[in-house]
């Protein structure tokens, strides 16, 4: 199977299981982070833990964009791995980044 091919059958998969939103966001990332950075004609197998570090260090982007393009590969390489298409995962040891969120400011009474 390739790259596309799994990203295509996950995402088909997912309909029926998540929000729209949700599918249109997870498309998207795959269009703009993933594929832009990996042969999508490869073998889903062939792709390394390297590679995927690579394509997360080139794409330097906001934690919250590299923490949802994280979670798009993990679920993209663990519905590989339940098919049996790959023998190592290569998104098992990748974390996600905490996000930083700005504190909230509160009105004061004379606001």
């Amino acid at each position: 199977m390739t790259i596309e091919q799994t990203t295509k059958q996950w995402l088909k998969m997912l309909a029926a299981r998540v929000k729209r939103r949700t599918l249109v966001r997870y498309r998207g990332i795959i269009a703009r982070h993933i594929y832009p950075h990996l042969d999508v004609t490869a073998d889903i197998g062939d792709v390394s833990k390297g590679e995927i570090e690579a394509l997360l260090k080139a794409a330097e982007r906001r934690n919250a964009t590299r923490n949802l393009t994280i979670t798009v590969l993990k679920g993209v390489f663990a519905y590989a791995a339940e098919r049996g298409w790959i023998a190592d995962d290569p998104m098992r040891e990748i974390k996600q980044n905490a996000v930083k969120r700005k504190p909230v400011e509160v009105f004061t009474e004379e606001e």
